[in-house]
């Protein structure tokens, strides 16, 4: 172990002992089937080596489902294990009994030429214990990942100016969609709630370009023909009932489209993002159920 990898672990274990240290990992999972999968990681370290986070699961497909996660992290191995216990949020279809949750014992994290690397087996079970399926994950620290896109972007390596602009927009758009739920015309995004209100905040994280949108609690409008701006609007709805639907309809795509308005959904300290990607008259749909 060299100088470099010395201190890194050192340093990783000062902020351990001393602090809670939060780590966040962009990655995939490939399946023993070959398939491929965009996953992120984001745990922070407890206290006595345990772990706490949540996972996100084909975070630019059609089956995003965010996941809460307990483990360990032992400091004389610097390794991690840990496992999928619940489904906060999801985009899926699937029934709940056909949900698959990942099980990792002993990913190794490792300094690879100046890049903190995390790597390991999977063995994915359903609610019951049964297996389900495995395979292998490989991830970057985030901000690993956008330093080294920012060193590729920025040298020569790529001579076209409209191969380096259509690279960096598709990375951007990844970039995106691992940090906001992105939602499109008759998704459904499933969120288990368990406050008895509903607080909405909208705002237009982009360029303001005149995107309008409504709102409707259970097909009730609570906010009709909204011009989004940079400004944060908050809606605060009472929620009464054990399941809501919230209906975002696209009603006017602006200079730029398509429709792209942000949303922050609060359930108490819980944060849940994310982003609707309409066309006009389009609507998208978030169902909120409680436990």
């Amino acid at each position: 172990m060299n100088y470099c990898t010395r201190f890194f672990y050192f340093f990783l274990l000062t902020l351990f002992y001393n602090n809670l240290f939060s780590i966040e990992f962009l990655g995939s999972l490939k399946l023993a089937n070959g398939q491929i999968i965009t996953y992120k990681l984001n745990y922070t370290l407890l206290s006595k080596g345990k772990i706490e986070g949540t996972t996100i699961t084909d975070f630019n497909g059609k089956d995003n489902t965010t996941s809460t996660i307990e483990g360990t992290f032992n400091a004389k191995k610097n390794t991690i294990s840990f496992k999928e216990v619940d489904n906060l949020s999801t985009k899926s279809t699937l029934k709940t009994k056909a949900f698959c949750f990942l099980n990792v014992e002993n990913a190794a994290i490792k300094k690879q030429m100046d890049k903190t690397i995390l790597s390991g087996n999977f063995v994915a079970k359903y609610a019951d214990g049964r297996n389900c399926i495995a395979g292998k994950l490989y991830m970057i620290a985030a901000d690993d990942l956008n330093e080294a896109f920012q060193e590729i972007t920025k040298s020569n390596l790529i001579k076209n100016k409209d191969t380096a602009n259509m690279l960096i927009e598709k990375y951007n758009t990844l970039l995106q969609s691992s940090q906001k739920t992105i939602l499109k015309t008759n998704d459904v995004y499933k969120v288990n709630w368990i406050s008895n209100k509903i607080e909405i905040e909208i705002v237009d994280t982009q360029k303001p370009d005149n995107d309008q949108v409504s709102i409707f609690i259970d097909d009730v409008p609570v906010l009709e023909n909204y011009l989004v701006t940079q400004t944060i609007k908050t809606l605060t709805i009472p929620f009464v009932n054990n399941t809501c639907t919230i209906t975002i309809k696209a009603i006017d795509e602006g200079i730029q489209p398509p429709n792209t308005a942000s949303f922050t959904l609060k359930d108490g300290g819980k944060l849940i993002p994310v982003m609707s990607q309409l066309k006009k008259g389009e609507t998208t749909f978030i169902q909120l159920n409680k436990n």
